[in-house]
């Protein structure tokens, strides 16, 4: 399993060093406490609760990216078995030499995957 972490790029942080060392250092916490452990920890105060909720809401965003490009990459990697399953199957079906032969493979594995269903 991949290791959390939590990212912050230079654009970000140029926004966020403006904030004295004690803020910046809360909100890196509270930030911390979100990624790693799932809790929303919220800083009090105005101003760190909307830099917070501005990371929170990146975080949000690359996670769902990432989640939904990982089961596309599932779903991709399937249909690209299964794919390969059924081409097997058709290089079978055109290195027959007779009749006889193509009737008995036709017998063995059936007609699924290697002809489409308006071909058969």
């Amino acid at each position: 399993m991949k290791e959390k972490a939590l990212k912050i790029n230079k654009k970000d942080y140029n926004i966020a060093k403006s904030l004295s060392d004690r803020d910046f250092g809360t909100l890196v916490r509270a930030l911390c406490e979100y990624v790693y452990f799932g809790i929303d920890a919220s800083p009090k105060d105005k101003i760190l609760k909307v830099y917070y909720d501005n990371f929170k809401e990146k975080i949000d965003m690359e996670n769902f990216f990432r989640e939904t490009g990982r089961l596309g990459g599932i779903k991709s990697n399937e249909l690209r078995q299964k794919a390969e399953e059924n081409r097997s199957v058709v290089l079978d079906v055109f290195n027959v030499k007779t009749v006889d032969e193509l009737l008995r493979i036709i017998l063995e594995k059936g007609l699924g995957g290697c002809c489409k269903d308006d071909e058969v």
